[in-house]
């Protein structure tokens, strides 16, 4: 829970803050195509999946998180996004994005409380809620291989 005025990579720190376990895969929208965010996740070992920006422009310095995020842009490049985002993996994000597109739809977009603990508690009710209409009516599927 952040506010308005945080962006999405600059969180990412406090974010990993709170993992204790080892990282071994950090999948994330363009929004996170930061040096930053690279030399920190490639600094603890995992493999970031991050699609670059479209004008994505490729630092001069050469460090283990400048080397992958060159390697992601170089692989866009050569495969195209499409293809890139089926190889590397990228588009299991898309269930992420799913699952936020059904809290918006189901919950709302905004939330009601003023202050950050209320705020915490609403949120904590609309993800038990949300795993209770899962648990009722999700289908369970499975893929059919020939």
């Amino acid at each position: 829970m952040t506010d308005s005025n945080v962006d999405d990579a600059g969180i990412v720190p406090e974010l990993l803050s709170n993992v204790s376990g080892p990282i071994d895969r950090f999948t994330a929208d363009g929004a996170y195509d930061t040096t930053a965010v690279y030399e920190l996740l490639t600094n603890k070992g995992a493999e970031v999946v991050v699609p670059p920006i479209r004008n994505a422009q490729l630092s001069k310095s050469d460090t283990v998180g400048t080397r992958a995020r060159y390697a992601n842009v170089e692989s866009t490049r050569a495969l195209g996004r499409r293809k890139w985002k089926k190889q590397s993996g990228y588009h299991q994000q898309a269930r992420v994005e799913n699952t936020f597109y059904r809290w918006k739809k189901t919950i709302g977009g905004e939330l009601r409380s003023r202050t950050t603990t209320s705020q915490a508690g609403e949120i904590a009710i609309a993800v038990n809620v949300l795993n209770r209409i899962l648990d009722l009516g999700a289908p369970r599927s499975e893929a059919i291989r020939k």
